[in-house]
């Protein structure tokens, strides 16, 4: 899933980037909280004057021996710096080379098979594709010259099948499109910001309103994308993550009012309509990086500009735990077993550093 969800809320008809974390402070380093311990913190150089602004922004794990940690430096401006890919393999963390002079910061990943692993740059206009031996650059667009155009969630079933989304927010989308074979269409008169699949014939996803970003619901059924009914959302409830868990089972995050400032709420897709489910936090969020547990729920990421909680959703839609986590953290399962990976940052004396976090055993 996607995300540079992590960058950015939308706040009435505009969006306020998050990527400058250099404004709200990180999890102090060698920090641990409520198990969560430290494994890795790498601060990436920049050239000057920049300071150094690393974070790991997106991540996945495909298996117990098989995960990956993606971001970049300079954060604090995700047109500049390079690109970050980290890959857990035999037992330790290790970065992986990817293709020279890419700028930016990779955003969001997704990976179907262990040798089929898709990301794609917040701006700078890139997709990079790992085939189980090296990244290669599977598409790329013109930068624009006037206003920086983003990418913001990549869905993938095969190396032949792919979608990378580009919504709008505070900046200028760069579309929707699909890889068919060896084909990348643009899709007219559609936003999508982020989506969450069942299958191919069956998504969901977040896409650009009429009148505000990240506003709308859209289902994709292997022929084309329809605008889902939103009733028992509130009109003004702000977006900010989706995931599909079962055809009855489709969670919403966000928060009401579009303000970022107020306590998250999440609703669920019963197969006919939206249910509001309150989730009851220690302060106010913002709500992202939904990941499925592997047991019908998921864990959700919520952070502040001073705090961020890792939320524990079961399959009936219970708050089971929250525990405090790293600023900007991202929830990553590992799946078959009850250890997690967070990936983020840590407040260094200038700027920040990239950091994995662990929860549980050491796979």
């Amino acid at each position: 899933m996607p995300k540079s969800m992590f960058r950015r809320a939308a706040v009435g008809a505009a969006a306020v980037a998050v990527v400058a974390v250099s404004a709200a402070p990180a999890l102090a380093a060698g920090q641990a909280s409520s198990g969560w311990r430290l494994v890795f913190s790498k601060q990436y150089p920049t050239k000057a004057p920049a300071e150094p602004f690393s974070d790991f922004t997106t991540g996945v794990a495909l298996a117990p021996n098989d995960a990956w940690a993606l971001g970049g430096t300079s954060v604090s401006d995700s047109q500049v710096g390079h690109p970050v890919a980290l890959r857990w393999h035999n037992g330790a963390w290790r970065p992986t080379t990817l293709p020279a002079k890419l700028g930016g910061t990779l955003g969001a990943v997704s990976a179907p098979a262990a040798n089929d692993v898709w990301a794609v740059s917040q701006f700078n206009g890139y997709v990079v594709h790992w085939n189980g031996k090296s990244w290669s650059i599977a598409k790329s667009w013109p930068e624009s010259k006037i206003l920086a155009e983003e990418l913001t969630g990549v869905t993938a079933f095969s190396r032949t099948n792919v979608w990378v989304f580009g919504g709008a927010g505070g900046w200028p989308g760069l579309g929707t499109y699909h890889l068919q074979g060896r084909t990348w269409t643009k899709l007219k008169g559609i936003s999508i910001d982020t989506a969450s699949a069942l299958s191919p014939t069956n998504m969901w996803a977040i896409a650009d309103g009429p009148d505000h970003p990240w506003q709308s619901i859209k289902h994709y059924n292997g022929t084309k994308w329809s605008s889902i009914t939103e009733r028992g959302l509130a009109s003004n409830f702000q977006m900010s993550g989706i995931i599909a868990l079962s055809a009855k089972s489709i969670w919403v995050a966000g928060f009401p009012n579009g303000v970022p400032t107020t306590r998250p709420e999440l609703a669920r897709w019963d197969g006919h309509g939206w249910k509001k489910v309150t989730v009851a936090l220690p302060a106010t969020g913002t709500p992202n990086g939904l990941s499925a547990d592997g047991h019908g729920g998921f864990w959700m990421s919520v952070y502040s500009q001073t705090s961020a909680w890792a939320v524990h959703i079961s399959a009936s839609g219970k708050v089971t735990e929250v525990r405090q986590l790293a600023r900007n953290g991202r929830v990553v399962p590992i799946p078959g077993s009850s250890s997690l990976w967070a990936v983020g940052s840590t407040t260094k004396h200038t700027g920040t550093a990239a950091a994995i976090w662990l929860r549980g055993s050491r796979p």
